[in-house]
């Protein structure tokens, strides 16, 4: 009888351990995925395939910061074909996001090229608010060395990409594997609208830039591409398949979507005000077709430099309202003579200085 009994204690706590086990486990809640769905580069044979890892790399930078970059197609931007590469990547990669400065020198390493390390130079943070960096927003930035990759390793950015609850496509990722050493690919992830859950609409804010998929996010794949199929092309409509988990930035890591997974990872939408970001960014290295009025603002303020410095009798190049190595050392050869830190960079109070030297150039002695 008390054995009975005792049986029928344990079978009661059992039962409940498992009904809380199973409520717990029910209960949205972010997680990670225990497995790694992508395919190394090598593995990767078809064209299709391959024409979105031969625009994909890793990025790596001396103060041991690693993460996935792409070489993006700026050639709708574009008046003439300028031998100019713009990869993208997120901003933790290529910033510190604890002081916002950016980080050391930095280089990409194609994977269809893998030993050669490309250095990075100008950068530009695509975050949308001065002054606040998000290490999971975008990043855009020039290698200091054109890197003509296979014929179709270079992606279009599609800022029409607009999910719907009728149309979840199929969206696919690459991105730098830790332990396969290389850039490595995963097909047809699940996409959807965070808009769609009710529980984070509080978030319109952040979640209005997001895609939600269930691709990877194992480390080091931050930074990777995540593109959609059309008319034999890839288009990239959002960045960052890898996690932000290493830095405790769980708010926009992930949300649950269905029981077996438990998880969707976010990230963040290329969007009209960062077409704008990365326009004006071009601009800086090559005449755009259609700038922006803010991007004819900065190339006449260049423009007005650049004629200073050559009234002053510093080599500035041609006065085309493009920064370049010319423009860029006469600057710092100008404020050498002020005395002040030769930054070489391009600013208002900059003309100002010129502008008074100038005049004062001008006045009988």
């Amino acid at each position: 009888m008390l054995y009975d009994l005792s049986m029928r204690i344990s079978r009661k706590k059992l039962l409940m351990v498992l009904v809380l086990w199973f409520c717990a486990w029910a209960q949205p809640r972010a997680a990670i995925f225990g497995f790694d769905e992508r395919v190394p580069y090598s593995e990767a044979g078809n064209r299709e395939r391959l024409g979105l890892l031969y625009a994909t790399g890793s990025v790596s930078c001396l103060d041991g910061a690693l993460g996935s970059g792409f070489i993006v197609d700026v050639s709708d931007y574009m008046e003439g074909d300028a031998p100019l590469t713009i990869i993208a990547t997120t901003a933790r990669v290529l910033y510190d996001a604890r002081t916002g400065k950016a980080r050391n020198t930095c280089a990409f390493r194609p994977a269809s090229a893998p030993g050669q390390y490309l250095k990075i130079d100008a950068r530009l943070a695509g975050t949308p608010r001065p002054g606040h960096l998000d290490p999971n927003d975008w990043a855009f930035a020039k290698l200091s060395k054109p890197f003509g990759s296979l014929g179709f390793g270079r992606m279009k950015l599609d800022s029409r990409f607009v999910l719907s609850d009728a149309d979840r496509p199929r969206v696919w990722a690459a991105g730098y594997a830790i332990k396969w050493g290389s850039v490595a690919f995963a097909g047809k992830c699940r996409a959807e609208s965070g808009l769609s859950y009710l529980s984070l609409w509080r978030r319109k804010d952040a979640l209005a830039s997001m895609v939600i998929h269930d691709c990877d996010t194992m480390k080091g794949a931050r930074g990777g591409p995540l593109a959609i199929w059309e008319d034999g092309e890839y288009r990239v409509v959002a960045i960052n398949a890898g996690t932000s988990r290493e830095d405790g930035d769980e708010e926009l890591y992930g949300i649950p979507y269905d029981p077996p997974k438990n998880f969707f990872n976010y990230s963040r939408r290329f969007d009209r005000e960062l077409e704008e970001k990365l326009v004006a960014f071009v601009s800086r290295f090559a005449h755009v077709k259609s700038p922006t009025a803010e991007v004819r603002r900065g190339n006449e303020l260049i423009r007005e430099i650049q004629k200073n410095l050559n009234r002053l009798g510093f080599d500035a190049g041609k006065e085309d309202g493009l920064i370049g190595a010319h423009t860029i050392e006469a600057i710092r050869a100008f404020q050498t003579t002020l005395g002040i830190t030769p930054t070489g960079s391009i600013s208002e109070e900059l003309l100002l200085l010129l502008k008074t030297r100038t005049q004062e150039s001008k006045k009988p002695n």
